[in-house]
């Protein structure tokens, strides 16, 4: 827990992928890297085009959870998601 964390002096923990409540104790969606291979070349540019549009969506939300943050970054850049 965060509350252990303080206690043991930890520099880091983590505190896993998943839970809107993350957002009020301060912890932020961070952009994640994927590395895809296809056996079928085909379908490399059907990836792009859903890669592109789960980029776009991502960083819509990660704009509106950095609003809600307690502690905020005020120099989000939608472009690169940081």
């Amino acid at each position: 827990t965060i509350e252990h964390a303080i206690v043991a002096n930890q520099k880091m923990i983590n505190s896993g992928t998943t839970g809107l409540h993350k957002t009020e104790r301060g912890f932020g969606m961070e952009p994640t890297h994927h590395a895809l291979w296809f056996a079928d070349s085909n379908f490399t540019d059907i990836a792009k085009i859903g890669l592109i549009r789960k980029q776009d969506a991502a960083n819509f939300e990660r704009k509106i959870e950095l609003a809600r943050q307690p502690f905020r970054k005020l120099d989000f850049n939608q472009e690169t998601g940081k």
